[in-house]
Order: structure tokens, then C-alpha cells, then sequence
């Protein structure tokens, strides 16, 4: 059965919540979420169809019923990474041609956000037909003992006559606007995919830079085929300038792009003019 204790205190965990928020259950949205995605990119024609036919009901169950216990462990042992230790164990459970596409084209916040917002929504549902109980019967009490005299207060006056059912109907009054307000704040949960922009996979690209950063200013140093090395990191300043500070509203980024442009313009005039004499190309 698993873990299906659920956040807090375990005295006050209702059981009608474990099939939302149960510990073992934490990844069974997200799967929803992922099983969705494929379904779509099959739908426009990004997965072929040979591929998508893969993903059974039988495959959809076996993914759905990733443990979070599961996903712990092969984050802790492999992944340092819970997402990817989810993709991890799901490319395990599919054909080899399906297996390229899970994820695709995700972030991790794509995926758990809108699984978020799926679990709230049906934890909110839950609670919604709980609260439908309560108000029943505190609808009862009101009707039942609305002429019943008991003794209210407030400040400065602390024996004012009120009724059994008034007292019953002001807490009721407190519930039905609790609901309301989760009521409105349930109708606004949404997913959203945004496609990758780089956070966990970026420390590929990150080793790219530094190696060409560390080599290009090593070749310039040395004087080694100065001309082509300044002219790459000029090409690479330019570029960088373009994708990564190009928000011009933002006075620090519209500095870091003429820095890449000025730095590229040095670049230039040393692929032109190419190394002083003491260089290693000076010597060839």
C-alpha cells in the first residue's frame, strides 16, 4: 500500500486526502501531467504514431504508480535530482521508442506546477464535499434551536439575550465564506508549459563557455593563430550579447551588452592587425 501519511500532524490527516496528497501518491499527478504531454505531441504529429502506440493503459498505470519512496531513492543513489529521477524510472517502464520522448518538451516546473494545480484542485473538491456536510448540519442546528434563549456577549455588554440558532448561524456565516474564498481561489489554478529554458541541462552549455573563454584567452595570451582565436571570441561576444542581454529597458543588461560589443570590437582589431612579436605565431 505504501507511505500515504500526509503533511502535519498524523492525529489530523483525513484518509479522503490520501489519494491526493499521500506521500507515495505525490508523483501520481505529474505522471498525469507527462502521459498528457506525449499524448498531445502525438495528437500534432510530433511523436510518430509507432511510438505513441507503445503507451497502453497497462504502460499509463505502471507510470502513474511511481512511488515517491521510488523516486526518493533514485534521486538520493543517482539523479541528485527529483524530476529527472521520475524520468529515470519512467524510460524504464516504456518501449525504447517512446522512452526519447518523456519530458519532452518540459521543465521541471512545467511538470510539477501543473501537477500542483491538479492536486489542489482535487483536494479542494475533497474538502468542498466534506464542507457540504458540515453546512448540512449546521443548517440543522440553526433551524433546530433558533428560538432556544441563551446568554451572548460583546464588549462592554456581557449578557445580552441571543438564541442557540443565531450563535450556530454566525459560525456557519465564518464557513460559507471560507468556502467561497477557496471556492474563487480554486477557479483560478492553472498549469502552464513553457518549454525548456535551460536550468538543469544549462551546466552543458555552461561547460562550452568556460572552455571556449579559457582556450580563446590562453591562444590570445600565447600568440597562438591570433588571428582566427580573436576572431571566434569576437563572433562569441557578439552572440552572447544578442541571446543573453538584448532586455535593453534593463540598465545593467544594456551595459553588459555594449561591454560584449566593445570587448568584441578589441577581438576585431587583433584578427586584423594579428600578434606582436614575442607571440608564438611571430616565431613559425
Amino acid at each position: 500500500m505504501g507511505n500515504l501519511s500526509l503533511p502535519g500532524n498524523p492525529r489530523y490527516q483525513p484518509k479522503d486526502l490520501q489519494s491526493v496528497f499521500g506521500y507515495d501518491n505525490l508523483f501520481r499527478a505529474l505522471a498525469e501531467v507527462e502521459i498528457a504531454t506525449m499524448k498531445t505531441l502525438a495528437d500534432i504529429g510530433i511523436i510518430p504514431k509507432a511510438n505513441i502506440a507503445s503507451l497502453t493503459p497497462a504502460v499509463e498505470q505502471e507510470l502513474l504508480a511511481i512511488s515517491t519512496t521510488e523516486v526518493d531513492r533514485v534521486e538520493r543513489e543517482v539523479t541528485r535530482h527529483d524530476i529527472r529521477a521520475w524520468v529515470r524510472i519512467a524510460q524504464s517502464k516504456v518501449d525504447l521508442g517512446l522512452r526519447r520522448w518523456i519530458h519532452v518538451p518540459l521543465t521541471s516546473y512545467d511538470a510539477l506546477d501543473t501537477a500542483r494545480a491538479l492536486q489542489f484542485v482535487r483536494g479542494h473538491e475533497t474538502v468542498r464535499l466534506l464542507t457540504d456536510r458540515v453546512v448540512r448540519l449546521f443548517a440543522e442546528q440553526v433551524n433546530l434551536f433558533a428560538a432556544r434563549p441563551q446568554i451572548g456577549r460583546t464588549h462592554g455588554q456581557h449578557a445580552l439575550p441571543i438564541t442557540v440558532g443565531f450563535w450556530f448561524a454566525t459560525i456557519l456565516s465564518r464557513i460559507l465564506a471560507n468556502i467561497q474564498s477557496a471556492n474563487n481561489a480554486a477557479e483560478k489554478l492553472v498549469g502552464k508549459i513553457s518549454g525548456a529554458v535551460g536550468v538543469y541541462n544549462a551546466q552543458v552549455g555552461l561547460g562550452i563557455a568556460i572552455a571556449v573563454e579559457l582556450a580563446g584567452g590562453v591562444a590570445l595570451v600565447l600568440g597562438y593563430r591570433t588571428k582566427l582565436v580573436a576572431a571566434v571570441l569576437a563572433l562569441f561576444s557578439i552572440a552572447t550579447a544578442l541571446a543573453f542581454h538584448s532586455a535593453f529597458g534593463d540598465q545593467n543588461q544594456l551595459i553588459h551588452f555594449f561591454k560584449n560589443i566593445a570587448m568584441a570590437g578589441g577581438l576585431l582589431q587583433i584578427a586584423a592587425f594579428g600578434a606582436g612579436p614575442i607571440a608564438i605565431d611571430s616565431r613559425r
